[in-house]
């Protein structure tokens, strides 16, 4: 399940030579993830509202370009249940020509007690991947209290 947003590098996110910051790479990883989140019908505002968290407890960015200052970038967030874990992978884009600027994967989650997910679940389970994400999610993540 893939998602795409778009934004443009505005001047405070770059240093004096109109170069986009490293660190803003993260931020747009997070729109992108919380615009396909939505997308799907499960805003993050909801989780949390429910007393739910996704934390990233890994992150890693290749950067492959620099984004310059007004930069039109597209940000593209896939959704990857592997087997194992659920993850984000990312990727920033300069538009119009595409060019690939940064990568990211971000670990997400495995199940309430640190286990495994298997991926077969949702195969097993007739649903179409996203509703069986936010049935998953709904099941086995803890509340925060």
């Amino acid at each position: 399940m893939v998602w795409k947003t778009t934004l443009r590098v505005r001047y405070g996110e770059t240093d004096a030579m109109g170069v986009a910051y490293y660190a803003n790479y993260l931020v747009w990883f997070e729109v992108a993830r919380n615009e396909f989140m939505r997308a799907m019908g499960m805003p993050y505002r909801q989780w949390e509202e429910e007393g739910y968290h996704l934390p990233v407890t890994e992150a890693g960015c290749r950067y492959h370009r620099p984004a310059h200052y007004d930069d039109e970038l597209e940000i593209v967030a896939s959704l990857i249940i592997d087997g194992v874990t659920f993850h984000f992978d990312y990727e920033v884009r300069r538009l119009p020509e595409g060019e690939r600027l940064a990568t990211m994967a971000s670990l997400l989650h495995r199940d309430r007690d640190g286990a495994p997910l298997v991926g077969e679940l949702i195969t097993a389970s007739g649903l179409e991947p996203a509703a069986w994400v936010a049935t998953y999610l709904r099941a086995y993540l803890r509340p925060l209290v």
